[in-house]
């Protein structure tokens, strides 16, 4: 485990806060824990950490960790397996971890672990968690691909440990379908973002949105009249839940009417 003052000295650099690196920290260890188990051929790392972990590094810090599993794999097993490899994260780092069975969620296709832990900065155990998150069946559009953990940490340096992972097309679908399903901000910073890039093939991400959205029981023909039904409460929750994961925010008036561009660029609406 590295010490507190690495992690002091990196939230300094970045003017972030203390507790958000110490998270991101532990979560690259959980990742890099992963990927050295079994576990890893059993499931697909995806999300807005996946884009930060995998393909840009200087992306904005996430605080949960998101999977879907790629085949049938008893509840129990999961379970066992993702508490093993906690312990030896313990013994090899010196991180303190704890799964209580209350704090197991069991919904109708996914399983919720919320995962207390003890970090660098040793607050409290119970003060600190990750909520990670397994998708038990999920349509997927476009191939995974093993992809490197990227953990910017003096204790993770040289490890090229590699997790199955959504592709950036297939983070984007998902991100579509989002915006309909819930709203949470981060789903348009991250849509936005991925728009942004303009090198997806956009048309084959709209098409994916289509199959993926009816595999949801949703209508991806709705994306733009929900989206505009959602903006004044994007725009209250803008600042206070992404404004400590990003170094520059930009001014969400703009991301919509660039989103809303990009939706009918692309055949979206």
């Amino acid at each position: 485990m590295i010490s507190q003052r690495e992690i002091s000295k990196i939230a300094f650099r970045q003017h972030k806060l203390d507790k958000i690196i110490e998270k991101d920290y532990v979560i690259s260890w959980i990742l890099l824990g992963l990927a050295g188990s079994w576990l890893k051929k059993s499931f697909a790392f995806k999300g807005g950490t996946a884009l930060k972990k995998v393909y840009f590094p200087d992306y904005r810090y996430s605080e949960d960790l998101d999977f879907t599993l790629l085949g049938d794999l008893k509840e129990k097993v999961l379970i066992d397996g993702f508490r093993a490899v906690l312990r030896e994260l313990e013994k090899s780092q010196a991180l303190l971890f704890e799964l209580k069975e209350e704090r197991i969620e069991r919904h109708i296709n996914s399983l919720t672990f919320y995962v207390d832990f003890v970090g660098p900065l040793l607050a409290r155990l119970g003060s600190r968690n990750i909520k990670i998150d397994f998708t038990l069946i999920e349509k997927l559009v476009f191939s995974v691909e093993e992809k490197v953990i990227r953990a910017p940490y003096s204790d993770c340096k040289g490890l090229k440990r590699k997790l199955k992972t959504y592709s950036l097309e297939e983070v984007l679908t998902e991100k579509l379908c989002a915006l309909i399903g819930r709203t949470e901000p981060r789903d348009l910073y991250d849509a936005h973002s991925l728009f942004n890039l303009g090198n997806l093939n956009y048309h084959e991400v709209a098409e994916g949105f289509r199959v993926k959205a009816e595999t949801k029981k949703i209508d991806s023909r709705r994306l733009s009249s929900i989206f505009r039904q959602k903006e004044a409460t994007i725009a209250k929750l803008w600042e206070i839940r992404l404004a400590h994961q990003v170094d520059e925010l930009p001014h969400l008036e703009e991301v919509i009417r660039k989103t809303n561009k990009y939706f009918r660029q692309y055949g979206m609406v």
